[in-house]
């Protein structure tokens, strides 16, 4: 069952800038956004069984709306059993047992590293990250104060 619904978006109250259809499945995933004014930037959406994300394009519709025949961008990602993102936009991901990615893309990214509840210290651009008690990201740099002086 697909339900549809419009969008739009007016400048001023003349005329429509973006008017946007949307097809959902059964289970409320977005199937198909069709652009009503420029059909070319439509985007398609595909999911696994367990309603996972596992492919987009964009382009223009087929006339029943479940493909893009000649896709200006497309996207497949193959998920584990656990969601982790195995392949996707930069090839080939690797996870250890511990559920942790190493490796993203095509290289293997050993410098990844983890605290023991399972916080990314660094990622896989070298990034460092910190953490208070309750596993919260610590913002970077020193901390500023705005105040107000009364004279």
């Amino acid at each position: 069952m697909q339900d549809e619904l419009e969008k739009k978006i007016l400048k001023g109250a003349a005329s429509a800038k973006d008017r946007i259809q949307y097809g959902y499945d059964r289970d409320g995933n977005v199937l198909y956004q069709n652009n009503l004014i420029d059909p070319t930037i439509s985007d398609l959406y595909t999911y696994d069984g367990l309603n996972r994300l596992t492919g987009y394009e964009q382009g223009e519709l087929s006339s029943d709306h479940t493909s893009i025949p000649t896709p200006l961008v497309s996207l497949g990602y193959t998920l584990d059993a656990l969601g982790n993102q195995l392949t996707g936009i930069g090839g080939a991901n690797t996870i250890n047992d511990q559920n942790e990615m190493t490796g993203y893309g095509t290289t293997t990214r050993t410098n990844m590293t983890y605290d023991n509840n399972g916080n990314t210290l660094t990622d896989f651009q070298g990034l460092t990250y910190t953490y208070d008690a309750w596993n919260r990201s610590k913002p970077k740099g020193p901390r500023r104060f705005m105040g107000f002086c009364q004279s």
